[in-house]
C-alpha cells in the first residue's frame, strides 16, 4: 500500500509540475507572465532536447534539408554526414523543413536512434544516427513584455509535435481560453489549414482582421474536435489607447560609445527604408545633440524628402546628405501621425578639419517598435555574403559571414545597450558560423554588431513572442 501511495503521490507531484510549467498570466492588456520553474535544489527544471547536430539551410530548389555545417561531436557527424548532404526521410516521414524535422524529434530523447535517407552528389544514402543532446545555454526564466492588444492574437504557446502544435500555455482572456483551449492540446488546423510549426501558425492566423471568426481544430485525450472562435476587436478608443500603451512600452533611450568623424555632415537618425507604401525612411531612432534633435525630429517620423529631393532608401538619404558641408543649411519634409512638415535644420560646423575619427558618446532616443537600428549613417563595414536567419526568430539564429581575417568582435545586445551575447575573435579566420539562441529572452527588438577595429556593422534581430 506504501509503495501504490507513493506511486501516486510521485504522479501528482508530476502532473503539478506540468501544470506550473503551463502556467501563463495576465490579462489580455497587460503583461504576459511566463513562470520560471525550479526543483527543490533551485536548479532549471527541464529535458535534453533531442538534436541531429545539424546547421540546417532551407533552399527553395532542394528537396528536402541542407546540410549547412555539422556540429562537431553529435550524433550527425559520427554517422557521417557531411556539409552539403540533403536529409530527405527520418524514421519513413519525409522532411522538407526544419519545422518538420522538430516534428519528428519531437517525441523522443538522447540516445535514441533514427534512420536518415539523405542525398550526396545526387546519390540516395542511408544511415543511422543516435541523437544528441543539446547543449542549450537558455533557461527559462520570467519575462515580462507588452504587445498590442487590439492586433489579431489567439492566446497560446506552442511546440512542434508529431501531427500538430502542442499547446504548452494559455494567456487569460485572449480567444483561446475563452474558447476552452488547454494546455496539452494539439492544435491540428486553423480554418482547416493543416499545421506544424509555429511560423505556420502565425501565418494563418495573420490572414485575419480583428473581430473575424475562425476555427481550430484540435486533439484532445485521443479525440479529434472543432472550436469555433473569434479575434478579439477594439473600439476606436481602445485602439487609440492600445497604440499609446504600445509606444511607452517601446520608447527607449540608451548610450553607447561609437568612432565616427566629427567634422562629417551628420544628420543623426537611425532609420528603416521605405515605411509609406514604399515612400520615404522610417525614423527609429535620433541621436542627442545632431541637427535630427535639435530641430525636434521624432520616431516614427517618415523621411519623405531632403532639400525637396524624394528618398526611399537609406541609400538616397545618405547621397543627398553628401551633398552638403559642415554648417549647411538643410530641409528635411517629414509626415507626423499623418501631417506633411517641413522642418529646417543646420549641419553642425566643424572648427578644425580632420580625417580622424574619435570616440563619441551617444545617447539615442528609439521607438524599438520600429526595426532597430537597421541602417546607420556612417556604419562602415562590409562583410562578404552576411547570412542571418531566422529572422524574425523565436529563439536560434543562424549567423554566418566571410570578412578579412583580423580581430573580431560579434555581440547582439538588447535596446538598453546590454549584450545578451558576445563573441570576442582575436584570431579571426575569415568565416564565422554560429546558431546563437535567444530562447528565453524578453521577446522584441535586439542588435547584432560585428566589428573590426573601428569598423562597425549592425543589423536588427526581432525575437517573436509566441502566438
Amino acid at each position: 500500500m506504501k509503495n501504490i501511495s507513493a506511486q501516486k503521490l510521485g504522479l501528482f507531484a508530476l502532473l503539478l509540475f506540468f501544470y506550473c510549467v503551463n502556467l501563463s498570466a495576465q490579462k489580455q492588456d497587460e503583461v504576459v507572465i511566463i513562470n520560471k520553474i525550479v526543483s527543490e535544489d533551485r536548479t532549471i527544471a527541464k529535458s535534453p532536447r533531442p538534436i541531429l547536430g545539424i546547421y540546417t539551410d532551407e533552399l527553395a530548389e532542394v528537396q528536402g534539408i541542407k546540410i549547412k555545417r555539422i556540429i562537431a561531436g553529435k550524433g550527425a557527424e559520427q554517422a557521417g554526414l557531411q556539409d552539403g548532404d540533403v536529409i530527405t526521410v527520418i524514421n519513413g516521414q519525409t522532411v522538407a523543413l526544419t519545422g518538420d524535422l522538430h516534428a519528428v524529434l519531437a517525441n523522443r530523447a538522447p540516445g535514441d536512434k533514427v534512420n536518415v535517407q539523405y542525398l550526396r552528389d545526387g546519390k540516395d544514402n542511408l544511415t543511422v544516427i543516435e541523437l544528441s543532446a543539446a547543449t542549450d545555454n537558455f533557461e527559462w526564466k520570467e519575462e515580462k513584455y507588452q504587445r498590442d492588444p487590439c492586433k489579431v492574437f489567439i492566446g497560446v504557446g506552442t511546440s512542434s509535435v508529431s501531427g500538430g502544435l502542442k499547446v504548452d500555455y494559455t494567456v487569460d482572456n485572449t480567444p483561446a481560453t475563452e474558447s476552452g483551449i488547454q494546455a496539452g492540446d494539439v492544435l491540428l488546423a486553423l480554418d482547416g489549414v493543416p499545421l506544424s510549426t509555429q511560423t505556420e501558425l502565425v501565418y494563418e492566423r495573420n490572414k485575419h482582421q480583428p473581430g473575424d471568426a475562425f476555427t481550430m481544430t484540435i486533439l484532445r485525450d485521443g479525440r479529434e474536435m472543432k472550436i469555433d472562435a473569434r479575434f478579439k476587436e477594439c473600439s476606436e478608443e481602445e485602439k487609440t489607447e492600445a497604440r499609446l500603451m504600445v509606444y511607452r512600452s517601446h520608447a527607449r533611450t540608451f548610450s553607447h560609445t561609437v568612432e565616427r568623424d566629427p567634422c562629417a555632415v551628420f544628420i543623426g537618425v537611425y532609420t528603416s527604408d521605405r515605411a509609406l507604401d514604399g515612400q520615404g525612411v522610417r525614423i527609429s531612432g535620433v541621436i542627442d545633440n545632431t541637427p535630427a534633435q535639435e530641430s525636434s525630429l521624432q520616431p516614427g517620423d517618415v523621411i519623405l524628402a531632403l532639400d525637396g529631393r524624394p528618398v526611399n532608401t537609406q541609400r538616397e538619404l545618405l547621397a543627398e546628405r553628401n551633398k552638403h558641408q559642415p554648417g549647411d543649411l538643410f530641409r528635411l519634409t517629414v509626415v507626423r501621425e499623418g501631417a506633411r512638415l517641413d522642418i529646417d535644420a543646420i549641419f553642425k560646423s566643424c572648427q578644425k578639419e580632420s580625417d580622424n575619427k574619435v570616440a563619441v558618446k551617444e545617447t539615442v532616443q528609439m521607438n524599438t517598435e520600429e526595426t532597430p537600428i537597421p541602417d546607420r549613417e556612417d556604419a562602415a563595414l562590409r562583410l562578404e555574403s552576411l547570412e542571418l536567419y531566422p529572422n524574425p526568430t523565436f529563439g536560434p539564429v543562424n549567423v554566418q559571414f566571410e570578412g578579412d581575417a583580423v580581430p573580431t568582435v560579434v555581440r547582439i545586445t538588447d535596446m538598453s545597450g546590454r549584450a545578451v551575447y558576445t563573441n570576442e575573435l582575436p584570431q579571426f579566420g575569415g568565416f564565422f558560423s554560429e546558431q546563437i539562441n535567444l530562447f528565453g529572452k524578453t521577446p522584441g527588438n535586439y542588435v547584432l554588431t560585428v566589428q573590426q577595429g573601428d569598423k562597425i556593422l549592425t543589423k536588427p534581430v526581432v525575437l517573436m513572442p509566441r502566438a
